[in-house]
């Protein structure tokens, strides 16, 4: 075995077969390119991160990594944690177009789209965000399990940078939460938020989500219209659902 058939291999005798009520098995770090420059191929040499063959391998090693998961849980949901790019060129990169990648994944998480300093929709914008967005349902196998995941504080504002707030509904509570679950109800993917980064088990809730205790909240129901991918009017993003609308104004 190569590591890729090894480490499946391992991780299903130690997590997998002794719970085998798991549902998904999560696989991080699968980028379109290694994060670092390093030996990638042994031959006694840095190669960098951006040679074309690098990224390829470095793709095909995670690949392989998911076939081999396949092999031994059929049925189970492969879900990673993927990334992308948009350069300055206009060029997109990742989020799954790659050969290696693509339709290989039953879902993927889009780790903090939107609430970090360098979160998708801070970096290239809501346009770009929501195209990287749309790329992981149109690039995953069924059943395009992916999460739009989101930082907020447990009153519904940008987790950080912390200066830059009001630039979300003058800063005022949960208009930036209501944006990005908004965002997220555009498509077809699964909303999640947390208060903290990596080192910080910190779930927050919303009334948004259910009926939260009281009678003024209720459940927008099954979505009726498909995916908002035009603008309504205006550059306003619209999506009805059974028992309500989820209206984005970028």
């Amino acid at each position: 075995d190569r590591y890729s058939q090894w480490f499946a291999k391992w991780c299903d005798e130690e997590f997998f077969k002794p719970v085998p009520e798991l549902d998904v098995w999560y696989s991080d770090n699968a980028f379109y390119r290694p994060r670092v420059r390093a030996d990638w191929d042994r031959d006694g040499h840095d190669d960098s991160k951006d040679d074309p063959n690098v990224r390829t391998y470095y793709r095909q090693g995670m690949a392989d990594f998911w076939a081999a998961i396949n092999r031994l849980q059929p049925g189970l949901i492969v879900l990673a944690n993927v990334d992308g790019n948009f350069d300055l060129a206009g060029r997109t990169e990742g989020f799954l177009v790659d050969p290696e990648y693509r339709g290989k994944l039953q879902g993927a998480l889009f780790e903090s789209a939107m609430g970090r300093n360098f979160s998708a929709e801070r970096q290239w914008g809501w346009d770009r965000m929501m195209e990287a967005y749309r790329s992981l349902i149109d690039h995953t196998a069924a059943p395009h399990l992916v999460v739009f995941d989101t930082k907020a504080t447990p009153d519904g504002l940008l987790l950080g940078p912390e200066n830059e707030r009001n630039g979300y509904g003058g800063g005022k509570p949960y208009a930036f939460f209501r944006y990005a679950f908004a965002s997220a109800l555009m498509e077809n993917g699964y909303f999640a938020v947390k208060n903290g980064g990596y080192n910080k088990a910190a779930a927050v809730w919303f009334d948004e989500f259910d009926l939260a205790g009281t009678a003024t909240t209720g459940w927008l129901g099954k979505a009726i219209d498909p995916p908002a991918r035009k603008s309504y009017q205006d550059g306003v993003y619209l999506r009805r659902f059974e028992h309500g609308a989820a209206l984005v104004n970028p």
